[in-house]
């Protein structure tokens, strides 16, 4: 598939981090802490590489779409 077992772990925590972001009304860092992160600072940064912004920032602009 193109992608070490690690990268598939941290996308499957990214994606339901994203899911969760969207589809309810936790804090980032109870979003990090559900999907196995470390710190939200870590998850921050994983999102932000994803996206191109901050989950705050996404989770605005989903939201209001």
């Amino acid at each position: 598939y193109g992608v070490t077992p690690g990268g598939f772990l941290w996308d499957c925590r990214v994606s339901a981090g994203l899911r969760m972001l969207q589809d309810t009304g936790h804090s980032v860092a109870e979003i990090a802490d559900r999907c196995g992160f470390s710190n939200p600072f870590h998850f921050s940064r994983r999102v932000r590489a994803r996206t191109g912004e901050s989950p705050r920032a996404w989770r605005a602009r989903v939201w209001a779409a």
